[in-house]
């Protein structure tokens, strides 16, 4: 009889660990990673909210990217199609409370009727930041007489160009 309370008592033994063994301990539950941070717009008032390449489009559609430098300069440059590696617009940027303005070289341009005018667009700028990490701006012009500029810039979209 002794030797059956022997093989109860493994038996019973085997069963607990057994049953404790695929049951989750506090020792073996990962933790659980915090939520992202969720991607927040918001309107664009110093330089460094816009430094950075970011990815556009000429009004023909082929591809730009867009630098705009620490220093308060920008430079857009065809990077796809028959014009790539060809400058469209270059200048200095500032921001005067929350409007952004782009000032084209030489500060005048041509308009579509072969006049020349002030280059100095306006416009209000939302950076969409994931953490501290700008991602995309999104452009809305307030004035801009440089036809081009403002139909390739105003109600758009520009993705970071990563590096």
């Amino acid at each position: 009889m002794n030797g059956q309370w022997v093989k109860f008592a493994v038996i019973a033994i085997v069963l607990t660990l057994a049953a404790t063994g695929c049951s989750p301990s506090a020792a073996s539950v990962l933790p659980t990673p915090p939520p992202p941070t969720p991607a927040q717009e918001v309107l664009a008032s110093k330089v460094e909210d816009v430094v950075g390449v970011w990815q556009g489009r000429t009004c023909l559609g082929h591809k730009t990217h867009t630098e705009y430098t620490k220093e308060g300069t920008f430079c857009v440059t065809v990077v796809s199609g028959d014009a790539k590696g060809m400058r469209s617009d270059q200048g200095k940027f500032w921001f005067e409370g929350t409007q952004l303005k782009l000032e084209s070289e030489g500060g005048r341009c041509l308009t579509v009727q072969g006049e020349t005018i002030t280059c100095i667009g306006t416009y209000q700028v939302y950076v969409t930041k994931e953490g501290d990490k700008p991602v995309k701006l999104k452009f809305v012009a307030v004035d801009d007489q440089y036809t081009a500029r403002k139909s390739t810039t105003h109600n758009m979209t520009f993705p970071l160009v990563e590096p």
